[in-house]
């Protein structure tokens, strides 16, 4: 199907922060968050609370085909409501695994929470389900799996996990995060207007070039604050698309009070590496797969994918995810003005106005 076929939808609402935020909070590097203040955040939570989130945070996601099931779970105090008059089962089925699941594997899942145990085939299904993705380390499939064969407790201890998670952290953030998503939701429909789909993505993502399957109907195509500057790109039901972009502004630090947009600064600490600025000079000539840039360098594979990661981060580097698995890194030139750009306003306008947020 072209991109002309393709049906093009938004939707908008702060559970899908709610559940972003989460995920950054206990992957912060990853999103080059200081590590210092997420651990901040997550010590304000009882430590039972806390240490049953660390343990499922790595199999758990931004439940999107959840959250669009229903206008009435976009807001984030909403779909805690709702989480809580749903068998307990079906909470672990929404929150511990927000991937698009088969019918056997979920049946595999039912299987373990009637019996109340796993069995290591399960972990090897597990690591199955996800090796399009991050792999988790083999210590949280087991947490999750161990979940699973307590099913109704743990779904019963998640639920109030978030709650107090909301009542000590996001409540307040939420505040802050509506205007922004409103304007991120503006500002992506007019690009949309002016480019492709492919393009719409290439320059919502900063720099990935999806290869849409051919049964593909329609993207939707939603503003997150919290996972600026990656994507979560979800298959969902009814061979549809979930697009979560980060739209926070340049100009706006995640961390409220942070005086220096941290956007900026993971520019400009990308550039402050020769290694990373050789990168960066071969992927203006052409194009390179991870190996051929490792012997290009001589240096290791995962040494190349750190520095990779660095300059993604950045909004440096195309990635273009071919049908295969394979990925192919080039130069995006146009991130390199908008830092510039981004640093001169910095400077002229001062301190006080960089940040709407405090």
């Amino acid at each position: 199907m072209s991109d002309a076929e393709i049906k093009i939808s938004w939707d908008i609402g702060s559970s899908y922060d709610f559940f972003a935020s989460l995920i950054v909070l206990h992957d912060p590097g990853l999103f080059g968050l200081r590590p210092s203040w997420a651990a901040g955040v997550r010590s304000r939570l009882q430590p039972n609370d806390r240490q049953l989130l660390e343990d499922l945070m790595p199999t758990m996601g931004v439940p999107i085909e959840w959250i669009l099931s229903s206008a009435a779970l976009r807001e984030a105090s909403a779909a805690l409501s709702a989480l809580q008059q749903i068998p307990a089962i079906e909470r672990l089925t929404h929150l511990t695994l927000a991937l698009h699941l088969d019918k056997s594997f979920q049946q595999r899942l039912n299987a373990i929470a009637e019996a109340g145990k796993w069995q290591t085939e399960d972990l090897e299904a597990l690591k199955a389900v996800y090796s399009p993705y991050k792999l988790p380390k083999e210590r949280f499939l087991k947490k999750c799996l161990e979940a699973w064969a307590t099913a109704h407790e743990t779904g019963e201890r998640l639920v109030r996990a978030l709650q107090a998670y909301y009542q000590v952290f996001f409540a307040e953030e939420e505040k802050h995060v509506q205007p922004l998503l409103y304007q991120g939701l503006v500002q992506a429909q007019e690009q949309s207007a002016k480019m492709s789909l492919t393009g719409l993505m290439d320059t919502l993502s900063q720099g990935v070039h999806l290869s849409l399957p051919a049964d593909i109907s329609e993207v939707i195509f939603i503003p997150s604050i919290w996972i600026t500057p990656l994507v979560i790109i979800r298959r969902l039901q009814d061979n549809r698309l979930g697009f979560l972009f980060g739209a926070r502004p340049a100009n706006v630090s995640l961390v409220p009070g942070d005086v220096i947009p941290d956007g900026m600064l993971r520019v400009l600490k990308a550039l402050a590496d020769p290694t990373r600025l050789r990168m960066l000079r071969y992927l203006a000539e052409q194009t390179f797969t991870l190996a051929e840039l490792s012997r290009k360098l001589r240096l290791r594979p995962p040494t190349v994918l750190h520095h990779l990661s660095i300059l993604r981060l950045a909004g440096l580097v195309h990635i273009v995810l071919q049908e295969s698995g394979e990925r192919r890194y080039s130069l995006r030139r146009e991130g390199i003005p908008v830092t510039f750009d981004n640093l001169e306003q910095f400077l002229r306008v001062g301190e006080s106005q960089v940040l709407p947020r405090e």
